[in-house]
């Protein structure tokens, strides 16, 4: 039998049977008193006759103490180090600093996060590491507002968009200048498998950015992705919700980028192929003429 008390008090946090921790590390235990406690393992300190355990060290031993550690005060440079360590997806060297312990809750001169940074690289590793630490989920880049969440999926890197997703992100959580969501840029950018996890995940397809009311199917339709197009169309956005400053459609907008396929496959869909501006009335059918895209001419000529 394995009994943790507290280093402070005396009191007994956890009793473990022999049969539970059986060739159990130090970490291995933290882990287990973290969930108890309520804090993460890097601010747990395991001591046996006041000397601190290593996090490799194998348990055999009847009685441990546990110290609860605050947080090292803010640290340039060794806040460096860890915004490199997540940039490098150097998981080794983050736990390092993790466990000093430092906060996984700090701007950099550029006023992004540990989490945002490992998120923006794609740095998986990172990111299991700092969300284990208690970083904050959906905490934006100062300046614009953008979150882990959504550079992860401006990138296309999926795994993290999904582990920050089933974590408890805000799938919804736009940016502060233009309320752009992840299933904004993620259809922008064209990664279908980002845009495909989002929506089963139940992200708001049809939520407009808050400076011109674009959708996600409106910014996949401009930039010709049919495949995100499709996505979104069989998943149920609507296809005619227009843009708040101007009225412009996803097929206006496909229309006036010569996107064929994005085209045809609208109206197929039943898209209205005679919705036009707010302004002037210009209809698909006007814009692609105006613009010389002849076979979007002819198809909408042909289909009406």
């Amino acid at each position: 039998m394995l009994e943790v008390l507290s280093a402070v008090t005396g009191e007994s946090i956890a009793v473990f049977e022999d049969e539970e921790i059986a060739d159990a590390s130090a970490k291995a235990l933290k882990l287990r008193l973290a969930e108890t406690v309520g804090v993460s393992r890097f601010r747990l300190r395991l001591l046996q006759d006041n000397c601190p355990l290593d996090d490799d060290q194998t348990l055999a031993m009847q009685v441990v103490q546990l110290v609860i550690l605050e947080f090292l005060p803010p640290d340039t440079e060794q806040d460096q180090v860890i915004g490199v360590a997540c940039e490098e997806n150097d998981d080794t060297l983050l736990e390092q600093q993790l466990n000093k312990p430092r906060s996984p809750n700090f701007q950099d001169a550029d006023q992004i996060t540990p989490l945002y940074a490992a998120s923006s690289r794609g740095s998986l590793k990172c990111v299991l590491l700092l969300l284990e630490a208690g970083a904050n989920k959906d905490q934006g880049a100062t300046n614009h507002g953008s979150t882990p969440l959504f550079t992860a999926a401006l990138h296309g890197h999926l795994e993290v968009v999904r582990f920050l997703v089933e974590s408890g992100a805000n799938k919804d959580q736009g940016r502060t200048d233009t309320g752009a969501t992840p299933l904004h840029v993620a259809a922008h950018q064209g990664h279908l498998e980002v845009v495909r996890f989002l929506v089963e995940s139940g992200a708001n397809k049809d939520q407009g950015t808050t400076n011109h009311g674009s959708t996600p199917l409106f910014l996949a339709a401009g930039e010709g992705h049919l495949e995100v197009v499709r996505l979104l169309v069989e998943a149920g956005a609507n296809k005619d919700q227009c843009q708040t400053d101007d009225g412009a459609t996803p097929l206006f907008v496909a229309a006036l980028q010569g996107h064929l396929e994005v085209v045809r496959f609208l109206v197929e869909s039943g898209a209205n192929k005679d919705q036009g501006l707010i302004d002037t009335g210009s209809t698909p059918l006007y814009v692609a003429t105006h613009q010389g895209h002849l076979e979007v001419v002819q198809f909408l000529g042909g289909a009406r």
